[in-house]
């Protein structure tokens, strides 16, 4: 959820190994949505996953 706009994104998932390529595709969408903001911050519930090498470069 975005804190000013209060918008959500969700995406289902088949298996939680695909929740990088998501992330990803969320953050081009968002940056190419709008110009002059940037994903500062991703936070997630702590369950694991979401926490590998692969999103640390996201």
């Amino acid at each position: 959820m975005d804190e000013y706009s209060r918008c959500t994104w969700v995406y289902p998932l088949q298996h939680k190994g695909g929740a990088c390529q998501h992330i990803r595709q969320l953050k081009l969408k968002l940056g190419k949505q709008v110009k002059k903001y940037n994903v500062l911050i991703f936070h997630a519930d702590g369950g694991g996953e979401f926490v590998s090498n692969e999103l640390n470069g996201v």
